[in-house]
């Protein structure tokens, strides 16, 4: 058996070490409590920026939408000029054929009143 001064020793020194792994502990939970704090700070960030990334990418969704349709509506509208000019193009080429036609009618026309002309002087 042990003497009882080396008990108490043995005690203290016991009592002493109990006492720094609660010390231990004890810092150990306020660290444990800090970073479950700044976790859930984090958490709590990145929900905010998940329903501002989600607002964001809707609004951008929307957009392309819109711009689809714009885009949509533009090719519709460029097609329908295009055809536009064609036909115009069409009904100037035809006024300048009909113009041809009527000037070298006209030509013609004036040539063979010369000719005319040229023959009843000619019979006179």
């Amino acid at each position: 058996m042990q003497s009882p001064a080396r008990r108490k020793r043995l005690i203290a020194t016991l009592s002493r070490l109990r006492a720094q792994r609660e010390q231990e502990r004890d810092r150990l939970r306020i660290l444990l409590m800090g970073v479950e704090r700044e976790m859930d700070e984090i958490e709590s960030l990145i929900a905010r920026d998940n329903q501002s990334l989600d607002r964001f990418v809707g609004m951008i969704g929307k957009r392309r939408g819109a711009l689809r349709e714009q885009a949509e509506s533009l090719r519709e509208s460029i097609k329908a000029l295009s055809l536009d000019l064609k036909r115009e193009e069409r009904w100037m080429d035809n006024i300048r054929d009909d113009q041809r036609r009527a000037e070298h009618e006209s030509a013609t026309l004036a040539r063979e009143e010369d000719l005319a002309n040229r023959l009843s002087s000619d019979d006179i």
